[in-house]
């Protein structure tokens, strides 16, 4: 294994090579365990909707069941009507 030491190509002693390929099998063993137990946040976050839109759904839902004559909770209405309140300062363009 070689390593450049001030721009040349030096071969590794015996023991920076083993430590150098311990490292990188430490490295590959954590992206390993990384790919089988967290990589697949990262991946349903890539496909799903952003944040905004969903949250925007789920205010038109519960915005369509009180309109149906459902309570709902007051803190639940207070965000609704701040929400209405927005889209009523900032109207999208025409």
């Amino acid at each position: 294994m070689f390593k450049i030491v001030n721009g040349a190509s030096v071969e590794m002693g015996a023991s920076e090579a083993a430590a150098m390929q311990a490292e990188w099998d430490a490295n590959a063993a954590a992206k390993l365990i990384y790919e089988q137990t967290e990589a697949y946040k990262d991946k349903r976050r890539a496909a799903m909707p952003p944040i905004g839109d969903q949250l925007d759904a789920i205010l038109k839902g519960f915005e369509a069941l009180k309109a149906d004559g459902a309570m709902l909770p007051a803190e639940l209405d207070n965000i609704i009507s701040d929400w209405n309140a927005v889209k009523v300062e900032y109207p999208p363009p025409l």
